[in-house]
């Protein structure tokens, strides 16, 4: 649960998130998922209820943020409390709804943005990095591969989050259901975020 601040007080207060993740959460309010070896903090965020997903490497505790969506306020406590190793700023795509944060955020953390080519230009932050499908992000020990999804928007972006694996893997994406993840013989571009 997160504790709104009152408009008129000067009194902090702090981000609280809920350990007990069932996959929801309400408006303005944050929840945790541990998994092995990464934290995921889902925020719900401005009057659409949008999702902003803070994904944190256990060991090295860098971070990467999804969606800097709306609630700039939340959004930066939330990063200072939970995240001070914040790496990367990512924007699925270009709709208004995943991006009002986006300059406050960037600006208050100093984190670098990123987005695909195609939706880079609607963005109110000239992304510091482009993404194509393909490449693959790291994290501390973490790596994310891009996913160009076609159609919601031009240069719409997915991540998927985990190491190779035999077996079934789930692709997602904030917004939209988990697929399973067609890897095939695709090329991947490495690349750091350092």
């Amino acid at each position: 649960m997160l504790c709104a601040r009152p408009d008129s007080s000067n009194v902090a207060f702090m981000t609280v998130v809920d350990d007990t993740y069932t996959g929801h959460v309400e408006s303005q309010t944050a929840a945790r998922r541990t998994l092995p070896g990464v934290s995921i903090i889902k925020m719900s965020v401005g009057p659409m209820d949008n999702n902003a997903y803070l994904l944190t490497c256990a060991k090295t505790g860098e971070s990467l943020l999804i969606d800097a969506a709306n609630d700039p306020a939340l959004l930066v406590d939330l990063v200072a409390e939970q995240a001070p190793k914040l790496e990367l700023i990512v924007t699925t795509h270009q709709h208004m709804d995943h991006w009002l944060a986006l300059e406050a955020v960037a600006e208050s953390t100093g984190a670098p943005t990123a987005a695909h080519p195609l939706d880079a230009d609607a963005l109110p932050v000239k992304p510091a990095r482009l993404l194509a499908g393909g490449e693959v992000l790291e994290v501390g020990d973490l790596t994310f591969d891009v996913i160009h999804l076609r159609g919601h928007t031009p240069g719409s972006v997915a991540l998927h989050c985990g190491p190779p694996a035999s077996g079934p893997r789930c692709s997602c994406s904030p917004g939209t259901a988990c697929s399973p993840a067609v890897r095939g013989g695709r090329q991947r571009r490495r690349s750091s975020i350092h």
